[in-house]
């Protein structure tokens, strides 16, 4: 532990907020912290973007609160979780997982997903998406993706698999409100997206949220 602080590479707040930006431009990285100003005001969120023309950074609060922060009256920004951005913290680039479910297109996606299900446990799903326009594709395609990771994981767990089961669709559906949510209804799973939207902090977490709270 001790040599790993002090392998940590200091940056000063403005730097940090560079080094977010690029990796969530790169990486897709998602930083969860807590920012303090010379006011003693704090605030915490997801890092959303940093402009340093104009001297703001945008943190969101699980789309709930919108902060807008003057980064010249930053004074500490505080990330949480270490252990997950180790590498960003000793100044390495992050090893970006690529899902197995990852394809040019939609269609291809979802025949990645139902033969890995059904291959590897036996599970059989239909997947209904309402139109996407092309420049929305990618993300859908990124939704298609934590999905495909996200039920693969549940199904490795004989417990949570008995309940999956029961399910024969889903059914990713454009609605006009902001997140991801999802609903059950009798044997098809509903996961509702604004398609014209920005997809939300902390995607995964979203996702897997979704599926488990729906039973």
């Amino acid at each position: 532990m001790d040599n790993y602080i002090n392998n940590i590479v200091l940056a000063s707040p403005k730097q940090l907020l560079e080094r977010f930006q690029q990796s969530k431009t790169d990486y897709d990285t998602e930083f969860h912290i807590i920012v303090a100003d010379r006011y003693n005001n704090r605030y915490s969120g997801f890092f959303i973007k940093y402009d340093p023309e104009i001297k703001m950074v945008l943190l969101t609060d699980k789309e709930r609160e919108i902060s807008f922060i003057d980064t010249d009256s930053i004074v500490n920004i505080s990330i949480y979780d270490f252990a997950k951005h180790e590498r960003f913290l000793l100044g390495q680039e992050p090893i970006k997982l690529v899902s197995p479910f990852k394809a040019d297109d939609i269609e291809t996606s979802v025949t990645l997903i139902k033969s890995a299900l059904n291959n590897t446990h036996g599970l059989d799903f239909n997947f209904t998406i309402d139109d996407v326009s092309a420049e929305n594709t990618d993300k859908i395609k990124a939704i298609l993706e934590v999905l495909g990771d996200t039920l693969m994981a549940v199904a490795n767990d004989d417990f949570s698999k008995e309940y999956i089961s029961q399910i024969t669709d889903f059914y990713i559906k454009n609605e006009p409100r902001d997140g991801v949510r999802f609903k059950k209804t009798n044997s098809t799973i509903l996961v509702r997206f604004n398609f014209e939207g920005e997809l939300p902090a902390e995607l995964q977490t979203k996702i897997e949220n979704g599926i488990n709270n729906v039973f």
